[in-house]
C-alpha cells in the first residue's frame, strides 16, 4: 500500500463533502445516497477507500452533480433575467407617470399658467 493512500482518500472525502454542501444550495440538485445496492457492499455512485475505509464520490457521480449545479444556476439566472426585463420595462413608465403627476400637482398649486389681461 502506498504511504500517500490515506491522505489521498481523505482529500477525496473532503472534496465530496464540499460538493455536497455546494449542491445543498440548490433544491433541484440531488446528491446520491450511499445505498450499497451492488454486490459485495459496493455502490454505483460512491466508492469506499481501501486505506482507511472512507466513502467518497466516484468521478461519474461528481460530473453528474456538477451538471445539475450548472443547470440549477442557469435556471436561477434566467428567472432573475426575466424579472430584470420586466422591471426595465415597467420602471421607466412608472417614473414618467410620477413626473407627470408631480408637474400637474405643482401647476395646480401655482395657479396654472399666467392669464392674459
Amino acid at each position: 500500500m502506498d504511504i500517500r493512500a490515506p491522505f489521498v482518500e481523505e482529500l477525496k472525502r473532503i472534496d465530496s463533502q464540499k460538493l455536497q454542501k455546494r449542491a445543498a444550495r440548490y433544491r433541484t440538485v440531488v446528491v446520491p445516497e450511499i445505498t450499497m445496492s451492488l454486490p459485495y457492499g459496493l455502490d454505483e455512485n460512491w466508492e469506499r477507500g481501501h486505506a482507511i475505509g472512507l466513502w467518497y464520490l466516484k468521478p461519474a457521480a461528481i460530473a453528474s452533480i456538477y451538471r445539475q449545479i450548472a443547470e440549477a444556476k442557469r435556471l436561477r439566472r434566467e428567472a432573475w433575467e426575466s424579472w430584470v426585463k420586466i422591471l426595465g420595462t415597467v420602471l421607466p413608465w412608472m417614473i414618467a407617470l410620477a413626473s407627470v403627476l408631480v408637474s400637474l400637482t405643482l401647476a395646480g398649486r401655482l395657479g396654472g399658467p399666467p392669464k392674459p389681461n
